[in-house]
């Protein structure tokens, strides 16, 4: 079953409400006794990296999490600032996370520059 980490920050309701939807089992994960019955992790997060990273750090699961991904393969996805935990580090913040055997990469901050289209709506150039 899919699980989406609750470590205190993110839109768990917005997910569990999508899989729903789209009728695929999903439940939160808040401990480690619910990420050993995953087979997905989804590890979301709103707001800046350095918070999302001091509530991971504080909610206990980071143990479990790391042994179900890097020892027993189970794949992981990371959404907004989740995707940034996953990098090996951040420019946003002073926090290092997972160092990911088969993909590894930095969050680098950028500025971009947006424009109007002609359909009203806006995209990045």
């Amino acid at each position: 079953m899919i699980k989406i980490i609750d470590y205190g920050i993110g839109n768990i309701q917005a997910f569990l409400n999508v899989y729903k939807r789209l009728g695929i089992s999903a439940d939160v994960a808040r401990s480690v006794d619910d990420i050993e019955s995953a087979t997905h992790l989804v590890l979301p997060g709103v707001g800046a990296f350095d918070q999302a990273m001091a509530l991971f750090n504080d909610s206990g699961l980071r143990e479990g999490i790391e042994k179900r991904v890097f020892e027993e393969r189970i794949p992981i996805i990371g959404i907004c600032v989740g995707m940034q935990m996953l990098a090996t580090s951040s420019e946003e913040g002073k926090h290092v996370w997972f160092r990911l055997d088969s993909w590894s990469g930095s969050h680098i901050q950028q500025q971009y520059r947006f424009k109007k289209s002609s359909n009203a709506t806006y995209g990045m150039e």
